[in-house]
């Protein structure tokens, strides 16, 4: 592995962050020195995460420092903090190299994903700490096996790096304990709360083509430098290339909409079919459903909305930016009866059905996933009403699903039977749902679910609170039907 260096500028931006970090958090992470003791906030502050990473990509290795300052929002004092760490499931990819507490090593333990930092001192309510943590990753290749071809959202080809769930989040703190799910080779498992992301990456010897694709507002400082800030996100995920085209939609109400595809996209079916029919259709179906969902579920919160082609199976959504597989671009064969317009306007609706409402996709994955697939009908009635009909043979009946559709990842054997009692299952009760309370009242319970559960981790208890006791009522028999707890 070639050694990592920092640049002199990146040395000096990294000291002044490291000196206003510390500047803004050790006073109150002082005062909170005793059990039960409170600080005086403010208000109410997110999670700061401020990371500089080293990028080799021809080694696909990554070097990192990475901050956070968390603020105690819990009912009492926290004796320690734990983080989930997504690429420990991997072995010989994480490798920590340090971890301090307001800048003092501290005792912690890492096992699986679960990484528990010791607290020297509890911290008391609304009282501040920073962590510190320096990390390498060695990014595993896609299609090594079973778990890195379905997780290829971090991983790597020889023509994309993918940095999806790479860096270290807080855990959900609920009931007096942190919650952390167990990774699982079906569905995901990723429970995670809003915070404000500020990345730099700093590329050694990047080969000249190389694109990076990654949300929130973008600052190019140098050939080699490319810092982002991300706020209000549960994630900050990146794809980087050397071989991406990128397409854009800036739409009225400011949002650009951007498309990442590879220079070597061809139609496997089709050989009349030009590359760039393909990425047209696949920004146009973004776009269309971007602009139905926003109308329909309320607005859309950050500036840009990123869709990477990627070299792994189906898609994966992250905040501000989805994947949509590989191989529904290749698939393409000119006719939107196809999976590249649905795996596109499914991933699209995550941002509504993850991004902006958060559930637990282990143990509630029908709140996000029934809902996202569920989508895919309502673009469909709006835009080609004629392939309704196809759509529910070609994505449901054909499966013949089974199952509960509110039960958790680790109640299914294997991919298929999660998939038919979650998403086609899910769709079927929204479905006839909707059929019972009528189109516009199925819509006004959609729209005020993301807006009431907008920033927060729902509950299915959140969804069904919204209806009315006649419509718990008019819809007991169908919930009873497709629910384990009805």
């Amino acid at each position: 592995m070639k050694p990592f260096t920092l640049f002199p500028l990146i040395s000096l931006l990294l000291a002044v962050a490291t000196w206003l970090f510390s500047a803004d958090i050790t006073p109150q992470a002082q005062q909170g020195g005793l059990v039960n003791e409170s600080c005086v906030a403010d208000s109410a502050m997110l999670p700061r995460h401020t990371v500089v990473a080293d990028v080799d990509y021809a080694q696909k290795t990554l070097r990192v420092e990475q901050r956070i300052a968390y603020q105690n929002q819990t009912d009492g004092a926290l004796s320690e903090i734990v983080l989930v760490v997504d690429t420990n499931r991997w072995a010989n990819t994480f490798f920590l190299g340090e971890l301090k507490v307001n800048n003092a090593f501290t005792e912690y333990t890492l096992v699986e994903k679960r990484l528990s930092v010791i607290l020297p001192t509890p911290l008391g309510v609304g009282c501040e700490v920073g962590l510190l943590l320096k990390f390498e990753l060695h990014v595993p290749q896609i299609g090594a096996g079973l778990i890195t071809d379905s997780k290829g959202y971090f991983g790597y080809t020889p023509r994309q790096l993918n940095l999806g769930h790479w860096l270290p989040t807080l855990a959900i703190y609920d009931n007096g304990r942190w919650v952390t799910n167990p990774a699982f080779y079906i569905g995901e498992q990723e429970l995670i709360a809003l915070a404000d992301w500020s990345v730099m990456f700093n590329l050694i010897n990047p080969p000249e083509t190389l694109t990076i694709a990654a949300p929130g507002e973008e600052t190019r400082i140098n050939d080699r430098t490319w810092q982002y800030s991300h706020r209000n996100s549960r994630d900050f995920s990146a794809s980087m290339s050397d071989m991406f085209n990128v397409a854009y939609e800036f739409l009225q109400n400011g949002t650009q909409v951007e498309l990442y595809t590879f220079t070597d996209v061809a139609s496997e079916v089709n050989s009349t079919l030009l590359p760039e029919e393909i990425a047209v259709h696949a920004l146009r179906s973004a776009v269309q459903s971007f602009e139905m969902f926003a109308d329909l579920f309320g607005a859309y919160p950050y500036q840009r909305l990123l869709v990477i082609q990627g070299d792994f199976p189906d898609g994966m959504e992250f905040s501000g930016l989805v994947f949509v597989g590989n191989r529904w671009f290749v698939r393409y064969n000119g006719d939107p009866a196809s999976y590249l317009t649905l795996i596109t306007v499914h991933e699209v609706a995550h941002q509504w059905w993850y991004a902006l409402v958060g559930n637990d996709p282990a143990i509630t994955p029908w709140l996000d996933e029934a809902l996202a697939t569920y989508s895919e009908y309502i673009f469909l009635e709006e835009y080609y009403p004629d392939l309704r009909e196809w759509w529910w043979e070609f994505r449901v009946n054909q499966y013949m699903p089974e199952g509960f559709v509110d039960a958790t990842i680790y109640d299914f054997p294997n991919v298929r039977a999660y998939i038919n009692a979650v998403y086609l299952r899910g769709v079927k009760m929204l479905h006839e749902i909707r059929g019972v309370l009528g189109k516009d009242a199925f819509f006004d319970l959609l729209m005020q679910y993301a807006q009431t559960q907008q920033g927060d981790i729902a509950l299915s208890q959140d969804f069904w609170a919204l209806m009315t006791a006649e419509q718990l009522a008019d819809t007991q028999p169908i919930r009873s039907r497709y629910l384990r707890v009805p």
